[in-house]
């Protein structure tokens, strides 16, 4: 996760972290807790790699935005409505 999508998970920059945890481990994982529950839509790439022999999937997020749920309500009635269409 790249420092802009990791700010929008946890509100705070990787830099603020860094210090946050230098300082105050509590208040630290205070942040990490509060961000545990919180849903977001991911953008992920993700490649084949090997290392030591063995093909490994490397996953990335590229983005992360909150759920917006009224969007996703609409497009999965859109799904919805698509499969209903074609078993007709």
């Amino acid at each position: 996760m790249f420092d802009e999508t990791a700010t929008k998970v946890l509100g705070k920059s990787a830099k603020e972290m860094a210090d946050i945890r230098a300082n105050d481990e509590v208040e630290f994982r205070r942040i990490l807790q509060k961000a545990k529950y919180k849903q977001f839509v991911f953008s992920v790439k993700t490649t084949m790699e090997v290392w030591n022999d063995e093909n490994r999937l490397r996953m990335t997020v590229m983005n992360a935005e909150p759920v917006n749920y009224s969007a996703e309500s609409n497009h999965i009635k859109r799904i919805k409505a698509e499969i209903e269409s074609l078993q007709s």
